[in-house]
């Protein structure tokens, strides 16, 4: 959306900083094995409602 309005610049650092964020959960799922767990993508975000 930034890059059809004309926001180049601010188009890119989105892009940077999303490229980051899925690099560094990539990096995450590949270590869960190493604790014995099994990644599931699916669950992250999951909110907890106690009463």
């Amino acid at each position: 959306m930034c890059k059809n309005w004309g926001f180049d610049h601010l188009y890119k650092r989105f892009r940077d900083v999303s490229l980051e964020e899925m690099e560094d959960a990539q990096h995450l799922i590949q270590h869960i094995p190493y604790v014995e767990g099994v990644p599931n993508p699916q669950r992250l975000n999951q909110q907890i409602h106690e009463e």
